[in-house]
């Protein structure tokens, strides 16, 4: 017979983390779908974006007839997509 030793879960031996994962089996066929997916989602988010940014800084710099507080909200979307380019690209 062979000697096992327990090795207990709640007191890992010293110097030693515990890490535990369970992970799907994924086939080629479920990973390039869901890798179409997340293209997709994040194309058309990225469209979204823009088309929102392009008339936010079309009514606040280009539009002469947009009034005060039509620039200055345009101008809080522009700030926004600044703000939130800089947090994605810096990942701060």
């Amino acid at each position: 017979m062979t000697d096992r030793q327990i090795l207990d879960l709640s007191r890992p031996t010293p110097g030693h983390n515990l890490d535990v994962s369970i992970t799907p089996i994924e086939s080629d066929g479920d990973r390039k779908a869901r890798i179409a997916k997340d293209l997709v989602v994040f194309g058309l988010a990225v469209i979204a974006c823009g088309v929102i940014l392009a008339y936010a800084f079309y009514t606040a710099a280009l539009d002469s007839a947009a009034t005060e507080p039509t620039k200055r909200w345009a101008f809080s979307i522009l700030s926004g997509g600044a703000g939130g380019l800089l947090g994605y690209l810096l990942k701060k």
